[in-house]
């Protein structure tokens, strides 16, 4: 609907196409004849002029008077006239005739007199059987033979009159003889002769009467008798049109070009008369050529060569080959057996640099996607359902009208994040607690809590813990703590052969922060930058441990001794972990758990009392000091010996343990096997036991007690008892301290780790290592600047030589209304990508940006050889091509190829056209895989391939298309003035555009998606002029054919061109139509036995073909603007023979039930779009009561039917 500020533009056209252009018979020099009568029309003239013509002959009365007649009985039996008499028929005078009788009936000038009727219908009889009876005649006396000139022509006569009119003349009979009416019968003895007599069977058909049509009401008889009246003209119509057609194919000379001797004269006179005719008419072009090609001195244009893509490979053994410039390949011979040469453009290098990978990076504001197979039907190496149509994303965009299902969406998420190695992180056993913080330099997003999947490095693969909980820190400090518990895995220290990934680090434990695939949440992340690491790790129920004694090496998980059976002062046992001692601890704690300790020291040891010795009370009685040795000397902070039995404590922020320190930082210690030989207590804390546990004094005890006992009567036992306690008197032999149960609890935290950022592609080489003391703060992910980026890995590449790589590009694939995209090229070097300047290394780029096919030319420079690649797999050299803005500029890609290069036909020039290369050969491009060899072979050469056809040939200008162009130009005089000659100028230079619009006085938004109806066209803008193309389906690959899209690189192309023809004041855009897709839902029955899934996936097809027939029809055309009534595509589609009825149908556009819709804008084109159809449910049957018109329910029927 037109829009008060915005109205419809007032020119109402379709534009205009190549072949309205191109067959305007008008412009062709035989649409003007001088002389344009055929032979047959001579004959009928003849054979009218013969009337006029006296001819006197004598009769055979006996005085012999002369009779005046005329010539025409010499042209009467002649078989070629009567033929020439049936096509000059004029059938549309006769369908005239009829309907003019009809309707002097119907208007009531002729009421209830059928005789001008019936006279008609039986003059069509009359005038059949003439013609057969004419052919009849042409009799030839040759030889004293009688030879009959029959036509297939009579013949078919024949059989319509047996088969078409004589039961329609029995049904005219039928109804002439009906009571009520009165009617002469014309004279129809011709029909009755011998002759024709059997055919017409005149004899039993004149006196039928069809009893059917008595006794009726008289309206409804006189409207039966027409309508009967109807069936028999049609009838005689359709017979008498198939006999004047099968005229026009018939040659008058044939088929026995036996003769009259006066008739074999006249019929050499008209071929003579044709020649001189044909020369006569050839006046009109020899006038148009003198003119065009004399005066004007215009010429026909001349061939325009197309080229090919060719690609080389060699021998295994030859590492790089030339093939110098004008090298001539060939494909085999044309239609005039003629050898076809394509000649190379430029020389090439040819050397063994192939393709061996090809990747993807797409980042949105919602996923990061990484295509490790990008060439494929998902992205992850699954081959396309078609091999004909292998279209790929080239920038790894995510295609709208295909997108990933949620599978495959995650299968290619970006697998990106912050890697964290350190020696703080082998923990091998025990309850473990770890807690990262990540102290930000940014202010972190609020759903970043729940943004990392943690992986930690195990002894088999990586694994993730579980219960993490991610916390937020006054909005900059993100703290990731889990805990393990003692049956879960180890963390180790990474092991490349197993986890698949080598950092280059040594002894240190590996914990990955993997960013999770929730829609937005890298374009969060990957702006957070991290100021300071550090990593807190709390272990306990730690037994994992080296023990040693002076006895040797213990197992911490059975009971051990660990002062030795006899323990004495000094006696010393020692713990040590290459896990524990390695890190910068806060806290140590060992836990022993003794096995039979007694619980009262005084008590247990009172029989010792008589020694000389003090006798242990409590536990403090036995005391121990603490070492740890640093490169072989022991280091002992502790302010006074501590208690042998209470756990052994270390820490470095509290008091009363055995000694403090600002941190506890022991060398790491090697393994018990090694450690005996190199100072094995390094690393280690050795506990010396300070004094002993009387095990000296046990015999002396023991016998003083003895002795005290023996030989005593019992009234001296009783004193000595009242005089001893009892536990004097036991004697109870010293404790040997036996360690039942030993466990280590510890608490460690730094801030020295090794960052890496985690890259895409999880396939061992995907990381790359933040170097400390970086100049720029790093991001917690790696920062993926770009929209998108295609990555080839090259194998074999030869640094600092030209590459040349061909980009096969679905050229209709890229979005025209967005400005153009910018292709930044670049190269890995160590882990850094460095520009490939563009003129040095980039020395052209044929794809002007990937909007179309073409090579680029790259220098490959040479990379440092001691940097080392991490973020790719280094085996190969890799260059990439990216772009940060429009990346829907961009085309999707059909194949990439290297060693590739252009050729151009080179034709063969010779005096005779015969021996010229064909040139209808350029009229279509030539098939791919046909040029594979060179023409002079080389054995330096392994294969030649052709994987697309060729493009931009065009045959040598035809003399018709000559004299169009010629005439068009004569009008525009090759300048843009009205929108015609914008038209013809576009249409002329660019073949392969179908059809152009131009439309004056109008600002296209160029913004607007085509597929889009949220138009804000300006038909009110002076000066600016946009012209609207649809490109030829037949010349370019389009990526949809209902919506036929031109190439970005095509309308660049044509705004240049056209650019230099037109004012400098035009504001000129060259664009894409509009497409607006028409819906439909209903609900269909079939006609009964079809099958409901098949015909609706064919209802479909075919209301497609309805609405787009452009793309299933290479003759019809695309349509700007119009009106589609929602009647029309229901009237389609209950026409359908397999359809029973339609019931609900509603036309949709943009969602919005329509009666009819509009164009919207001057360039819309409608087309087809989605359908659901759904099969008929029965509803309930309707009440019959109180249905009548005028009831409150009453409504006319939404459904339309028809009898299955």
């Amino acid at each position: 609907m037109a829009d008060s500020i915005n109205p419809q533009h007032p020119l109402v056209r379709d534009g205009r196409s190549q072949t309205e252009r191109l067959d305007l018979h008008a412009l062709a020099p035989e649409s003007v004849a001088l002389d344009d009568r055929s032979e047959r029309q001579l004959l009928v003239y003849l054979n009218e002029f013969a009337k006029a013509v006296a001819f006197y002959e004598t009769d055979e009365s006996p005085d012999k008077k002369l009779q005046q007649s005329n010539w025409q009985p010499f042209f009467r039996t002649s078989s070629s006239v009567q033929v020439s008499l049936i096509e000059a028929f004029d059938i549309t005078n006769y369908e005239t005739g009829y309907t003019h009788t009809k309707q002097r009936f119907t208007d009531g000038l002729n009421r209830a007199n059928y005789a001008p009727w019936f006279d008609f219908l039986f003059d069509s009889a009359l005038t059949v059987n003439s013609w057969f009876v004419a052919l009849s005649g042409d009799v030839v006396l040759l030889e004293n033979k009688v030879i009959l000139n029959e036509t297939p022509l009579r013949r078919l006569i024949e059989d319509l009159i047996q088969s078409n009119l004589q039961p329609a003349l029995s049904q005219l009979f039928s109804v002439v003889n009906l009571p009520d009416i009165t009617y002469q019968l014309p004279n129809l003895t011709d029909l009755a002769k011998e002759q024709v007599g059997s055919l017409w069977n005149l004899g039993s058909i004149q006196y039928i009467r069809d009893n059917t049509l008595t006794d009726l009401d008289s309206v409804v008889q006189i409207r039966r008798i027409a309508d009967r009246l109807d069936d028999i003209f049609r009838t005689f119509a359709k017979t008498i049109q198939q006999i004047v057609g099968e005229a026009a194919k018939q040659d008058i000379l044939q088929p026995t070009q036996t003769h009259e001797p006066h008739l074999a004269l006249l019929y050499t006179f008209l071929r003579l008369l044709r020649r001189v005719t044909d020369d006569f008419n050839g006046l009109t072009q020899k006038h148009l050529d003198f003119y065009y090609r004399d005066v004007l001195k215009l010429q026909p244009k001349l061939l325009v060569p197309d080229a090919v893509h060719v690609l080389f490979e060699l021998p295994k053994p030859v590492s790089q080959y030339r093939l110098p410039q004008q090298t001539l390949l060939k494909d085999g011979k044309d239609a005039h057996k003629v050898d076809v040469h394509f000649a190379l453009d430029d020389e090439i290098i040819i050397s063994q640099t192939q393709i061996a990978e090809l990747r993807t990076l797409y980042r949105n504001a919602t996923s990061f996607l990484a295509r490790p197979k990008a060439n494929s039907a998902d992205g992850l190496g699954k081959d396309f359902a078609d091999p004909a149509h292998t279209k790929w994303a080239i920038l790894g965009e995510e295609a709208s009208e295909n997108p990933p299902n949620d599978k495959t969406k995650k299968a290619l998420a970006a697998t990106v994040g912050l890697a964290i190695s350190s020696k703080e992180l082998i923990l091998s056993a025990g309850l473990r607690t770890i807690t990262l913080t990540l102290t930000c330099e940014n202010p972190v997003p609020a759903n970043a809590t729940d943004a990392f999947a943690i992986r930690l490095s195990g002894a088999k693969k990586w694994f993730s813990p579980s219960g993490v909980v991610t916390t937020l820190i006054n909005g900059h400090t993100l703290s990731v703590m889990f805990t393990l518990g003692v049956k879960d895995d180890a963390i180790v220290a990474a092991d490349p052969a197993v986890l698949g990934v080598d950092y280059g680090i040594t002894n240190e434990a590996v914990i990955q922060l993997i960013l999770n695939d929730k829609a937005g949440l890298y374009e969060l992340m990957r702006l957070v930058q991290i100021k300071a690491v550090s990593i807190k790790t709390e272990v306990s129920q730690l037994q994992n441990v080296l023990i040693r004694t002076d006895d040797g090496d213990q197992d911490p998980t059975k009971p051990f001794m660990p002062f030795g059976a006899v323990p004495s002062v000094g006696s010393t046992f020692s713990i040590g972990s290459p896990e524990i001692f390695s890190k910068e601890l806060t806290k140590l704690e060992v836990d022993f758990e003794w096995d039979k300790k007694p619980s009262d020291f005084g008590t247990y040891y009172g029989a010792y009392k008589l020694t000389t010795v003090p006798l242990p009370t409590t536990d403090n009685s036995f005391t121990r000091r603490v070492f740890y040795y640093e490169k072989g000397n022991p280091v002992n902070e502790e302010t006074s010996p501590g208690n042998v039995f209470e756990p052994l404590i270390l820490s470095a922020d509290s008091t009363g343990n055995d000694f403090t320190a600002d941190s506890i930082s022991l060398p790491i210690p090697t393994s018990p096997a090694v450690a005996k030989e190199a100072g094995w207590q390094d690393g280690f804390v050795l506990v010396q036991l300070q004094n002993d546990f009387l095990h000296q004094y046990y015999a002396e005890v023991l016998t003083r007690n003895a002795l005290l006992l023996s030989n005593k009567t019992p009234d001296q036992l009783k004193d000595i008892v009242k005089e001893f306690p009892a536990t004097t008197l036991t004697v109870n032999p010293p404790y040997t301290p036996v360690i039942k149960n030993l466990t280590v609890s510890y608490t460690a935290e730094t801030s020295a780790a090794t960052l890496f950022h985690v890259l895409p592609f999880d396939d061992g080489a995907n990381y790359r290592r933040i170097e400390q003391g970086a100049k720029s703060v790093p991001f917690v992910v790696d920062n993926f600047s770009d929209q998108g980026a295609l990555l080839i890995g090259l194998t074999n590449a030869v640094e600092g030589s030209l590459t040349l790589v061909l980009f096969q590009l679905l050229e209709s694939s890229a979005k025209t209304n967005i400005d153009a995209a910018t292709i930044h090229w670049t190269y890995l070097d160590g882990n850094d990508w460095l520009p490939l300047e563009a003129g040095k290394n980039v020395v052209n780029d044929a794809t002007k940006g990937f909007i179309q096919s073409g090579i680029v030319q790259l220098v490959l420079p040479e990379r440092t050889a001691s940097r080392k690649t991490t973020v790719l797999p280094s085996s190969f050299y890799w260059i990439k091509a990216a772009t940060s803005d429009n990346i829907q500029a961009v085309c999707k890609a059909v194949g990439v190829h290297t060693q590739a290069s252009r050729a151009t036909f080179a034709p063969v020039l010779a005096d005779e056209p015969a021996k010229q290369n064909d040139p209808a050969r350029l009229a279509v491009p030539l098939p791919a895989g046909l040029v594979t060899k060179l023409d002079t072979p080389d054995v330096s050469i392994k294969a030649i391939k052709q994987p697309y056809p060729s493009f931009g040939g065009r045959p040598a200008e035809s003399t018709s298309h000559f004299y169009s162009r010629v005439s068009e130009q004569l009008r525009h005089k090759g300048r843009g003035v009205t929108l015609f000659d914008y038209e013809q100028l576009i249409l002329e230079a660019f073949p392969e555009v179908f059809k152009v619009k131009c439309i004056p006085h109008t600002f296209a938004n160029r913004s607007v998606d085509p597929t889009n109806q949220a138009i804000n066209d300006v038909h009110a803008a002076p000066g600016y002029v946009t012209v609207v193309v649809v490109p030829d389906a037949m010349q370019t690959q389009l990526d949809d054919l209902q919506k036929p899209m031109a190439s970005r690189g095509l309308l660049t192309r044509i705004q240049d061109w056209i650019k230099k023809r037109i004012s400098p004041f035009a504001r000129l855009q060259v664009l894409n139509p509009i497409y607006e897709e028409v819906d439909t839902q209903f609900q269909v029955q079939f006609c009964p036995g079809k099958s409901r899934e098949y015909y609706i996936e064919l209802l479909k097809k075919d209301i497609g073909q309805f609405l787009a027939p452009w793309a299933f029809d290479s003759k019809a055309q695309v349509t700007f603007g119009g009106v589609i009534y929602r009647s029309s595509i229901l009237g389609f589609i209950e026409n359908r023979e397999y359809v029973a009825f339609v019931t609900d149908f509603v036309m949709q556009l943009d969602g919005v039930q329509q009666e009819e819709v509009h164009a919207s804008a001057a360039r819309v084109v409608f087309t087809n779009g989605k359908h659901t159809i759904t099969p008929f449910t029965a509803k309930p049957p309707p009440r019959l009561v109180n249905r009548g018109i005028g009831s409150p329910d009453w409504q006319i029927p939404s459904s339309s039917s028809k009898t299955p």
